[in-house]
């Protein structure tokens, strides 16, 4: 929107508020792998911030086992074994491994996966820290729901709300040109980049230090929501 065609004597004014789905689109991509997706599941994403936190492949990736005793390990094979007995899960162990940690790795990414750890915890064995917490998210719609795998070192203050504005949110574009002068609105008016103030724009934009004209233009055409 602007005031090219009816505009003698004032100021150039371009007006532009949208949801911007290319932003949407490249900040999805950049913060998330997907790990798995099926038909009626939720998709499990592991949350990368744009590459900065480490890869997850596999269930085995998301413990810390250094304080685990050889004890810890067995005992957690054996939960995983239930439907043997003890001398056959003995056995089978040494068909195909060297030690129990090794064993239960093995049995961790044969019988389990992200996308069932997500939804039911991940297993549990004694002294070992799990790394990632997950996090649930929901959109708009029934069916919206989306996993989110995140390091427990990558956690602050507000994080599911972030998530859940780059799972399903597009971030607001809001500029205004004035004789080739942008200025980004949402930075203007303090507000964060996917909420949408009218009212608050407003007085940031009387504020603003330009004529009396351009104030009115601009704030008169100010949309109720961003145009989609």
């Amino acid at each position: 929107m602007n005031n090219y065609n009816n505009n003698s004597e004032f100021e150039n004014i371009e007006l532009n508020v949208c949801l911007d789905y290319d932003l949407s689109q490249w900040e999805f991509e950049e913060n998330f792998k997907r790990i798995s997706s099926g038909y009626r599941q939720a998709p499990v994403y592991l949350f990368t911030d744009c590459g900065q936190l480490a890869d997850v492949s596999c269930v085995s990736d998301c413990y810390d086992v250094n304080s685990c005793t050889y004890k810890d390990f067995r005992r957690a094979c054996l939960e995983l074994c239930a439907g043997l007995t003890t001398k056959e899960t003995i056995a089978d162990k040494r068909c195909f491994s060297d030690t129990w940690e090794d064993y239960f790795f093995r049995l961790l990414d044969e019988q389990t996966d992200l996308y069932t750890c997500c939804r039911d915890g991940f297993p549990t064995v004694g002294n070992a820290e799990i790394l990632y917490n997950i996090l649930d998210v929901s959109g708009y719609c029934q069916g919206d729901y989306a996993h989110i795998l995140v390091q427990k070192k990558a956690m602050f203050d507000g994080i599911k709300n972030y998530l859940h504005h780059l799972v399903f949110d597009a971030p607001i574009y809001a500029r205004v040109t004035i004789d080739e002068v942008e200025t980004d609105l949402i930075e203007l008016a303090g507000l964060d980049s996917y909420d949408w103030d009218r009212d608050k724009v407003a007085a940031a934009v009387e504020l603003m230090e330009i004529s009396e004209h351009a104030k009115a233009w601009i704030i008169e055409n100010l949309p109720e929501y961003p145009a989609e």
